[in-house]
């Protein structure tokens, strides 16, 4: 026998693919299946230390917003709520990050024996923390790229 002849027997009736729902119901329920068997559920990203009640209560309002009456809009309703959530993330890390070294600052102040000032001593922490870290960079071009991308959103839900 020779090793590089085919010796299966061809199907003479190859089995064709159902292609999928017709209707435009069908194609309607089926865009819903990665939702409902939760292959898109992590575009929010959760942090484990954060609340899905929490998220699920932001993705509630804006679908109450919205009103999508297609799949499509549904997940860009979703994706707007993914957004949101990260940005508002970034917004809590920046002001925990400038509480902290407004804190450090007043401190330093006290040790010093000078009086309180709590605009120079934020802008002291805010210079130290400029010079010193590229952390405020990199939130801030964060915040800017998901604000960005929250804007794009909205415009073509509005449409």
């Amino acid at each position: 026998m020779n090793p590089d002849s085919n010796t299966s027997t061809p199907n003479p009736t190859p089995r064709k693919r159902s292609g999928g729902p017709k209707t435009p119901e069908g194609k309607a329920r089926s865009a819903l299946n990665a939702l409902k068997h939760g292959r898109y559920c992590r575009l929010h990203t959760l942090l484990a230390s954060e609340s899905t009640q929490e998220f699920e209560s932001l993705y509630a309002s804006l679908l109450d917003r919205f009103q999508p009456r297609h799949p499509h809009e549904a997940l860009l309703v979703r994706q707007l709520a993914s957004l949101e959530w990260r940005k508002q993330r970034y917004d809590a890390l920046e002001t925990r990050l400038l509480d902290r070294q407004l804190l450090a600052q007043q401190a330093l102040t006290r040790a010093h024996g000078l009086p309180p000032d709590p605009d120079l001593d934020l802008q002291r922490g805010l210079d130290d923390l400029l010079a010193n870290s590229r952390v405020l960079q990199f939130l801030s071009t964060r915040l800017a790229r998901l604000t960005h991308e929250r804007d794009a959103l909205l415009r073509a839900l509005e449409r």
